[in-house]
């Protein structure tokens, strides 16, 4: 038997679908505006992913402060870098050639459970980048 798909599943998966391809157009400022989001959520809410990494993913304390570490200063090393994909303009042989680099589809990703923040970091920052959407695939 078919499940129906009420009205606001339906409204839930017309929006996916109408801002699936609008990473593709954020700007360096937009970029930089989400990352920046993210360091702050990372700082403020630290204690608690230190205590859930601890009871979930049974790292020690100190383990699972340096993997809230490495996941901000992925994200603050792709701040820095939200220009990688602007349009770069290429003067050969007395042509001009604007070069823009365009995602080809979303990122796949299986992350390990041991890295539960730095890992999707990584993975997350390239997909803001390069403006794509990004599908992770719990490890399993």
């Amino acid at each position: 038997m078919k499940k129906q798909i009420n009205n606001k599943d339906e409204k839930l998966l017309k929006q996916l679908s109408l801002s699936y391809f609008e990473m593709i157009d954020l700007d360096q400022k937009s970029k930089k505006e989400i990352f920046s989001k993210i360091k702050k959520g990372l700082k403020a809410n630290k204690s608690k992913l230190k205590k859930l990494i601890v009871s979930e993913v049974k790292l020690t304390e100190n383990d699972a402060e340096k993997e809230i570490e490495r996941a901000y200063k992925t994200f603050s090393f792709a701040n820095e870098n939200t220009n990688y994909l602007s349009v770069k303009e290429i003067t050969r042989n007395g042509k001009r050639i604007l070069e823009k680099r365009i995602a080809r589809g979303p990122l796949l990703v299986i992350t390990p459970f041991s890295s539960p923040l730095s890992s999707p970091a990584h993975k997350i920052s390239l997909g803001i980048i390069a403006g794509t959407s990004i599908l992770f695939k719990p490890s399993g």
